[in-house]
């Protein structure tokens, strides 16, 4: 079976596209994140009903992160409390009372918030990029090609148990035909993947917020504190969408090593390595002429 024109182009361009370090391909044509080979017969046929599957997997467990870890507490909370209101709850009336008020926001702030925004990001991620190799799947033009691929972290990079720090994790479902749509589908599945500080600081704006909030409307606040409380809210979700603003050009830089110096890198949006020039050679030399001295007459 020959190849088609799209898949033949792409063998042309992947190459020149990670060659060329200097500049970033802008993907107004699509890229490849590694040569396309020919799928089997067998695959073809199959595959639809596996990026099927996998689309409703990972749509259920990114709908069961959004309710355990942001939905599930205020109604637990409430329940829980007989109506009397957080500040009414037994472990702030105890003589160690005071461990509570430490304990929640040195630990439980961080770690709900980065659990939250990590699984959110890994569980959404692979959703949509399983339902866009599902309709890639369908489609003739991609008859041809591999769609999807799946690479190998190293180093612990990957979210993991401890033994995948020495055996590496499989990320799965990447498109293989690089587009603006799929490119960014692939940032947000490394950002919930691959533990990085940028996710990390996103996730501690987004545990100040979200307990902060829960917990005054829980305990619950009145009166003019109630007006306080909305006003630091609002404070710290500016915080949260000031850290999502500003850290955007970051995200595109999480990426397993795996895809370092290949067209994922030196693709849009990610930006090109600043060259660096040395100081001697960029300093020009400034040479003084002797002022010419005139011999004495005899």
């Amino acid at each position: 079976m020959t190849e088609s024109g799209a898949g033949a182009s792409a063998r042309r361009r992947a190459p020149v596209a990670a060659a060329s370090h200097d500049a970033v391909d802008q993907l107004t044509r699509p890229a490849y994140l590694m040569p396309p080979t020919e799928p089997a017969k067998a695959t073809l046929a199959l595959r639809p009903l596996g990026y099927l599957l996998m689309t409703l997997v990972w749509s259920c467990i990114f709908l069961m992160a959004v309710f355990a870890l942001i939905i599930a507490l205020p109604f637990w909370l409430s329940d829980g409390l007989g109506g009397g209101g957080l500040g009414a709850a037994p472990g702030f009336h105890r003589s160690d009372s005071w461990l509570a008020f430490i304990a929640i926001p040195v630990f439980v702030v961080p770690l709900l918030g980065c659990i939250t925004v990590f699984a959110i990001c890994a569980s959404l991620g692979l959703a949509l990029s399983a339902a866009t190799l599902f309709v890639r799947s369908l489609l003739p033009s991609y008859r041809h090609e591999r769609v999807s691929a799946t690479i190998g972290s190293t180093g612990g990079e990957a979210v993991g148990p401890v033994s995948t720090a020495f055996t590496g994790v499989g990320l799965s479902l990447l498109p293989v035909r690089l587009t603006r749509w799929s490119k960014l589908l692939l940032i947000l599945q490394f950002n919930g993947w691959i533990i990085n500080g940028n996710l990390m600081m996103v996730g501690l704006a987004w545990g100040c917020c979200y307990v902060f909030s829960v917990g005054w409307m829980l305990w619950p606040a009145t009166g003019a504190a109630v007006w306080v409380c909305a006003a630091l809210s609002l404070l710290l979700a500016a915080w949260l969408v000031t850290e999502l603003w500003r850290r955007r050009a970051a995200y595109a830089e999480v990426m397993p090593a795996q895809l370092r110096g290949t067209p994922y890198e030196y693709s849009w949006p990610n930006r090109p390595a600043p060259k660096t020039t040395s100081k001697a050679g960029a300093q020009k030399k400034v040479v003084r002429k002797r002022p010419a001295t005139k011999k004495p007459t005899a």
